[in-house]
């Protein structure tokens, strides 16, 4: 209600500015007039709106309101998914910061450029602008800091699989912002807490920050903001197996991406559904979301979300049995994430392509991807990563013709506390390689029964019929 109440003000406020008005005062009035539009997610009118700050201010002949001019109609272009357009304007908008040594101009257009750099999948690159960003902010005032930019910045460490930092660097955050009543960087802080949460696997703790997140974006009414956290908080039901409530969550969070002409989390929602439906079995409309969403992630450049998409299309191929196109697009999800540095998703590729090579009995590359995969999943404390790469080492022993030594090494897994998905794992591996020990495939069977039950997912019920469901 006050952003449709401030945004009716600039606009009787401009209609009423006369002809000859100073172009400084019609300057200010096109950027604050865009800045609530790129806040309630009106991106092409907002862009509109920061082009004629622009033209005003190139008449005005005022570099400061020139410098932030540039600077806003780069971050909306960015998130409209222009980044050679938006890298042109951050640029220049550089250029006028430094040659005015405008340090909170610089602190700003550094921010951005970092977010430039993240988006394209340059993370080094991005901290480096994140820290110049911050730094800049601090020789002015500490308090001047962006919490947004600050956020970004863990998204840098977490996409290196450095968990702790990006921890770290929020929760620090945190109380300044709340000291400033900063809601907007609070909204981003949360909601990125969230994500690094997500990412580790504690489920619970990310739902809670995802949660804070999500009421202060409603609160400010940041349309950008509740579509990733309503998307985010599907992520969390999809894990927990409440696919239904899952797929309502990615169905708005994609609605809402697509009003605001958000190409990046057009990329991101399609995906997110075309993962869900393969894990519901219906891989033909999982294959077109995901498609559309390489496509996206092809003309925006953007690598973390080119290499999910192209991950999740491998696991398709996969339990459709077409090993050939399965590894043709697990093998381009492990280069994209070599390039960029994503451990995480290079670590997934590299099991799940590994899985392939099992079941066609395939072990020349097994050896080196249960090694890097297994240095990987340590180096991160990834434990569900940890798991998979443990398994498809005892299947490797297996191809080996080593069958006990595959055994022992799961009976050893089998020690530790682990979640049903997983101890049904191991147990359908320990039938597979022994099935003459029916009391393995009974328990298997027994857990996969009940992991259907609570959970449609395709890979539960296929394992169930492969161990034969009569009763137990």
């Amino acid at each position: 209600y006050q952003n449709k109440q401030a945004l009716h003000y600039y606009d009787k406020l401009i209609a009423l500015l006369p002809r000859k008005a100073e172009p400084e005062q019609v300057t200010k009035a096109h950027l604050r007039r865009g800045k609530i539009l790129e806040q309630t997610g009106r991106w092409e009118e907002c862009r509109q709106s920061y082009a004629r700050a622009l033209r005003t201010a190139q008449r005005a002949h005022n570099e400061t309101l020139l410098g932030q001019a540039h600077n806003h109609l780069g971050q909306v272009l960015l998130l409209l998914g222009d980044y050679n357009g938006a890298q042109k304007h951050f640029e220049k908008a550089s250029e006028l910061a430094e040659a005015q040594n405008d340090v909170i101009g610089q602190a700003r257009v550094y921010g951005n450029l970092g977010n430039l750099f993240f988006r394209l999948g340059q993370y080094s690159k991005a901290k480096d602008y994140y820290t110049h960003s911050i730094d800049a902010a601090r020789r002015s005032d500490p308090a001047a800091v962006s919490a947004q930019t600050v956020a970004h910045f863990a998204l840098a460490y977490m996409n290196q699989g450095d968990y702790d930092n990006a921890v770290r660097i929020i929760q620090e955050q945190i109380p300044h912002s709340r000291r400033l009543n900063d809601k907007p960087g609070m909204t981003s802080l949360y909601t990125n807490l969230g994500i690094v949460y997500f990412e580790k696997g504690d489920y619970d703790a990310a739902l809670d920050s995802y949660k804070q997140g999500m009421a202060l974006s409603e609160e400010l009414g940041n349309k950008m903001f509740t579509a990733i956290n309503i998307g985010c908080i599907g992520s969390v039901y999809e894990r927990r197996g409440d696919y239904p409530k899952a797929m309502q969550h990615f169905v708005r969070d994609l609605e809402l991406v697509e009003e605001m002409g958000d190409k990046q989390g057009t990329a991101i929602a399609l995906t997110l559904i075309g993962e869900l439906l393969s894990y519901m079995g219906e891989f033909g409309q999982a294959i077109d979301y995901l498609q559309k969403s390489i496509l996206i992630c092809e003309e925006l450049g953007y690598q973390k979300g080119l290499a999910k998409a192209m991950n999740t299309l491998g696991d398709v191929f996969f339990y459709t049995s077409q090993h050939e196109r399965a590894i043709e697009y697990y093998d381009r999800a492990i280069k994209v994430s070599r390039q960029i540095d994503a451990k995480a998703v290079l670590g997934i590729s590299l099991v799940e392509k590994g899985a392939v090579l099992v079941e066609i009995g395939q072990d020349a590359e097994l050896e080196h991807i249960v090694s890097e995969a297994t240095d990987l999943a340590r180096a991160l404390g990834h434990a569900e990563l940890e798991f998979e790469a443990g398994i498809l080492a005892a299947q490797l022993l297996v191809l080996q013709n080593r069958p006990e030594a595959a055994i022992q090494a799961l009976e050893s897994l089998a020690s530790l506390p682990l979640p049903p998905e997983q101890e049904a794992a191991l147990y359908y591996q320990l039938h597979r390689i022994a099935p003459e020990q029916d009391e393995w495939r009974r328990r298997a069977l027994q857990l996969y029964q009940n992991l259907y039950n609570q959970t449609p997912k395709y890979l539960f019920k296929a394992r169930v019929e492969a161990l034969g469901s009569e009763k137990i």
